[in-house]
C-alpha cells in the first residue's frame, strides 16, 4: 500500500491551501492510500500526523528570517549571515523531516504550496534538498511568489531560484490555475499539470436544525440580508468593495444588509483589518467579523455554537469575492455549489475559470469598483426570487459539469503512476 505524506507549513486551517490539502487527503483515500500529515500548524483531525513547529510560518525564527529575507537590502555581510542562519534551521528540518518520512514509511511526499510561495525560506530549503537526495515528491503551487508584491524584493535570490520551486529530482508540478502553469514554464522552464480545485456536490448544506439561528446567533438584524465575504481579512481581498457594496444597497436600493466575513486576521498584520473596521463604521455597515464562530465543524462548547462555512453559505443572500489576487478562487464555485449570487471582482485567473466553462457562469462581474451596474444586478438578485432562482440552477449546473471531486482521483492517480515506482500501488 502506498503511503503518501501531505505537508504544509498549515493543515487543517481556515485558508484555502488547508481546505484544498483535505479534498486531496480524501482523493488520495480513494486510491487506497495510506495518509500521514506533517505541518508547524494543525487543527483537530484524526488522521495520523507529525506536528513540526519550525515549519509553521508563525515560528519566531522562521519570521524573523524572512522579515530579513524581504526587507531592505542587506550589505554582504549581513546577506552571509542570513544565508548561514537560514541553511542552519534547513538542517534541522530536514533532520526531523527524514526521521517523520522514515517512521511512516513515506513513499511519496505531497508538497501544498511550500515550494511556491516563500513563507518558510528554511522549510523551501530542506525540501529541495530531500528532493534532490531522491525523495518522490508532488508539489501543488496554489500561487508563486512572483505574484506577490512582498517578495519582490528579496536578499535570497540564491534560494528563490534553488527551491521556489525547485527543478531537479523527482517532482511532479501542479498548478490550480493555466496563468500560472504558463508562468512557470516561461520563467523557469518547468512543466507543470493543471488541476483546477475540485468541489464535492453532494455534501451541500441548506439550512437546518442546527444552523437555523446562525445569523442571530451571529448578530445579524432580522430585516437585514446576509451579505457573506468568505474570506480571511487580508488586503488583496478587496474587503472595502464588499463594504462599499453594502452601503451602495442600502443608501440607493433600501436594501439593508450585514456584512458577515467568516475568516481570520493577522496573516499579513493587523493594520488592514483595523481600516476595514474604520471603512465599515463610516459607511454605517454593519460589520461581523466571524472567525471565532466558523470553523471546519460544528460544535458547541459552554453554550456557544461553532459553525460550518457551509452554514454561513446556507444563510447567504448574497455572496462578494471583488479580490484582486488569486491562485484559484474557491469561493467562485462555492457560491454556485450552494446556489447563491456572486459578486466577484475581475481578477486574473477568473478569466481561467471562465474560459474553461465556455463563459457559461453567470456572475456579477466588477473591475475594481462596485459600479451602478452591478448594484442594481445585485439589488435585483435580492428582491426577486424567480431570477434569483433561475441564476442559481443555471450556475450549479455549470460547476457540477467542471469542477466535480469524481474527476480527482483519476488525475493523482497518474501523477503517482508517473514515478514508475514498484512501491507505488494504486
Amino acid at each position: 500500500m502506498t503511503t503518501i505524506a501531505i505537508l504544509s507549513t498549515r493543515l487543517y486551517g481556515q485558508d484555502g491551501v488547508s481546505v484544498e490539502a483535505r479534498k486531496w487527503e480524501r482523493a488520495y483515500r480513494s486510491l487506497g492510500c495510506e495518509i500521514v500529515l506533517v505541518a508547524g500548524e494543525l487543527g483537530a483531525t484524526d488522521t495520523p500526523h507529525v506536528v513540526i513547529p519550525e515549519l509553521a510560518f508563525t515560528h519566531p525564527q522562521v519570521a524573523s528570517l524572512n522579515e530579513r529575507a524581504f526587507g531592505p537590502p542587506l550589505p554582504p555581510s549581513k546577506r552571509k549571515a542570513l544565508r548561514q542562519e537560514i541553511e542552519a534551521l534547513a538542517d534541522t528540518i530536514e533532520r526531523r523531516l527524514q526521521a517523520a518520512l522514515a517512521c511512516f514509511g513515506v513513499d511519496v511526499l505531497s508538497v501544498e504550496n511550500a515550494l511556491a510561495i516563500p513563507m518558510n525560506l528554511p522549510l523551501g530549503l530542506a525540501l529541495q534538498r530531500l528532493i534532490a537526495e531522491g525523495q518522490r515528491t508532488i508539489a501543488r503551487h496554489h500561487d508563486f511568489y512572483w505574484e506577490k508584491k512582498r517578495f519582490r524584493r528579496s536578499n535570497v535570490a540564491w534560494l528563490l531560484q534553488a527551491a521556489f520551486p525547485p527543478s531537479q529530482g523527482p517532482i511532479r508540478h501542479v498548478t490550480i490555475n493555466d496563468q500560472a502553469r504558463r508562468e512557470l514554464h516561461q520563467k523557469r522552464g518547468i512543466d507543470a499539470l493543471w488541476v483546477p480545485n475540485a468541489f464535492n456536490f453532494d455534501s451541500v448544506q441548506g439550512v437546518d436544525s442546527y444552523n437555523r439561528d446562525l445569523p442571530r446567533s451571529l448578530g445579524v438584524a432580522p430585516n437585514h440580508k446576509l451579505i457573506l465575504q468568505p474570506t480571511r481579512i487580508v488586503p488583496r481581498k478587496g474587503l472595502e468593495r464588499s463594504i462599499e457594496l453594502v452601503a451602495r444597497l442600502r443608501n440607493d436600493c433600501g436594501l439593508p444588509g450585514t456584512l458577515v466575513i467568516s475568516g481570520p486576521a493577522g496573516d499579513e498584520g493587523r493594520a488592514y483589518a483595523d481600516e476595514i473596521q474604520g471603512k465599515a463604521e463610516s459607511l454605517g455597515v454593519p460589520l461581523i467579523c466571524a472567525a471565532d464562530r466558523i470553523g471546519f465543524e460544528r460544535k458547541v462548547v459552554e453554550g456557544r455554537k461553532t459553525y460550518t462555512i457551509g452554514d454561513a453559505y446556507a444563510h447567504a443572500d448574497l455572496v462578494t469575492f471583488p479580490s484582486d489576487q488569486e491562485g484559484f478562487g474557491n469561493p467562485v464555485i462555492e457560491a454556485a455549489v450552494y446556489r447563491k449570487p456572486l459578486l466577484v471582482n475581475r481578477y486574473p485567473v477568473l478569466d481561467d475559470i471562465l474560459n474553461l466553462t465556455g463563459g457559461e457562469f453567470d456572475f456579477i462581474v466588477i473591475k475594481g469598483s462596485v459600479n451602478d451596474e452591478a448594484v442594481a444586478r445585485a439589488s435585483q438578485l435580492l428582491t426577486d426570487p424567480l431570477a434569483r432562482e433561475r441564476l442559481a440552477a443555471h450556475n450549479f449546473r455549470v460547476a457540477c459539469r467542471h469542477f466535480s471531486m469524481e474527476h480527482l482521483p483519476q488525475k493523482l492517480k497518474l501523477l503517482l503512476k508517473s514515478f514508475n515506482n514498484r512501491s507505488i500501488v494504486v
